[in-house]
């Protein structure tokens, strides 16, 4: 039914869409049975959806790593993303039971059904579906800007596609967290935080380094990283407000549902800190901190060996959720010109998402989550007496 040939053997775009996009039958056969019917639709739909969970991928790494895009015909892909069938057509488990259904059924491609999409149908759709029209809105996003040199008009003229997607998906922690992303320059804030580390690799050059600590310390006083702090304080809030959960055993279960969550959650910590570092009331001494990274099982080992008892799990939950709904009264605009002490006491926060990471971290066998464990915990360590840019 498929062809043998894998995604990662593809070598253009274009192939990807040969290969998934829906396939034709130019040879039909003069008599068409309903079984034959049956599997050349579930064929079409199955190349259909892995189309689109393609799409998915592509505008995900592009947003959560800031990675580039795949470079497809956009025209030719708007044409091609459809919304899969309803599920009952799906599941169908002979040629007449889908026969019965198939009458309600109409594929719409993605871009002619954006005007008629509700905010809070979309809340409750299947979570396939929610993600390829989030994804398919944020393919419409206009450019990032150039975060070293702000835009400071912004906030008088936000872009309406920008103000279009925050409204239609304001109840879905996905679209917080690609929004957060958006608006920040990842990158730099990785490089900074990490102490030249990004990605598990080194900027070895100190002018390199020193131009994402500039490019963050101008971000971080700008409308654009008032935004991204809006976005990351509403991910934490949606993450630490979700109910506690056993697992049979009767050891805490992770809140996290989605294998990337750990990602958006750590760097809505990392948003939080950077946008409140620069209230931080630092001695005139301050030294510039150090990561030290060698293997990462042996920084979090180091890091477990502080002498410093943790505070209790539900203090650290409830301090870290007082600061996000303070920071959530505040308008956009209220998060740069506002005083308020709060902006910068953000060690409740770090404490909160790394150990809701901690939950996720069994075996210390992924490499970017150890890391963004040991960067959290070194944070929180130097954060009364390091200046980081």
């Amino acid at each position: 039914m498929f062809s043998d040939q894998s995604p990662g053997d593809t070598s253009s775009a274009d192939d990807l869409l040969d290969q998934f996009g829906p396939q034709f039958d130019t040879q039909a056969s003069k008599i068409s049975s309903p079984s034959s019917e049956w599997y050349k639709w579930i064929n079409n739909e199955a190349r259909q959806r892995l189309l689109g969970g393609c799409f998915i991928f592509d505008i995900h790494q592009s947003m959560y790593h800031q990675q580039p895009r795949a470079r497809a015909p956009r025209a030719e892909l708007s044409s091609l993303l459809r919304k899969p069938c309803p599920e009952n057509l799906w599941v169908a488990s002979n040629p007449s039971e889908w026969q019965a259904q198939r009458s309600d059924s109409n594929p719409q491609p993605i871009h002619l059904i954006e005007q008629d999409i509700d905010s809070q149908a979309m809340c409750s759709t299947w979570s396939f579906n929610q993600t390829l029209v989030i994804c398919w809105f944020v393919s419409r996003l206009p450019p990032q800007e150039d975060f070293t040199y702000p835009n400071e008009y912004l906030s008088q003229a936000p872009h309406p596609d920008i103000e279009n997607f925050v409204d239609l998906f304001s109840a879905i922690p996905l679209a917080h967290s690609y929004m957060a992303m958006y608006h920040t320059p990842l990158r730099s804030l990785l490089a900074v935080a990490g102490d030249t580390w990004i990605f598990a690799q080194k900027i070895s050059s100190p002018s390199a380094f020193h131009a994402a600590q500039l490019q963050l310390k101008t971000w971080s006083s700008s409308f654009a990283a008032a935004q991204a702090t809006h976005h990351a304080c509403q991910i934490i809030f949606q993450a630490l407000s979700s109910p506690t959960v056993f697992s049979s055993d009767g050891i805490i279960a992770s809140p996290v549902c989605c294998i990337s969550d750990y990602w958006s959650l750590y760097v809505s910590a990392l948003i939080c800190w950077s946008f409140g570092h620069r209230y931080q009331d630092l001695p005139t001494n301050g030294t510039s901190g150090t990561l030290t990274r060698s293997n990462p099982s042996t920084q979090l080992r180091a890091v477990d060996t502080d002498d410093t008892p943790p505070p209790p799990t539900s203090d650290i939950r409830i301090k870290a959720l007082t600061f996000v709904k303070e920071m959530l009264q505040l308008s956009t605009e209220e998060l740069i010109t506002s005083k308020a002490r709060m902006k910068r006491e953000t060690a409740g926060i770090i404490d909160a998402v790394r150990q809701q990471l901690e939950l996720e971290n069994v075996g210390n066998k992924c490499g970017l989550l150890v890391d963004s464990i040991v960067v959290l915990s070194k944070l929180r360590k130097t954060a009364s007496k390091t200046h980081w840019f």
